[in-house]
């Protein structure tokens, strides 16, 4: 894929030892059992809205609008 400029998607991960061959072999993106089963919509909502909140959390505590450090 790298050599045709194209972004390497393999389905079907379930094993550590898929994953370490695929990163080793440089795939671009992964999904599969070994990631997450089936989840329902209203599941992946409430986790996709939990996971977004964290994300923009850790962004402010990266540009410093979250971290506050105390001196004596």
């Amino acid at each position: 894929g790298q050599v045709l400029n194209v972004r390497i998607v393999a389905e079907g991960v379930e094993l550590g030892e898929q994953l370490d061959w695929l990163v080793e072999n440089g795939c671009d993106e992964y999904q599969g059992y070994y990631f997450s089963r089936p989840v329902p919509y209203d599941d992946f909502a409430r986790l996709y809205e939990t996971n977004r909140e964290r994300q923009d959390m850790l962004a402010k505590m990266r540009d410093g609008q979250g971290l506050r450090v105390l001196r004596s």
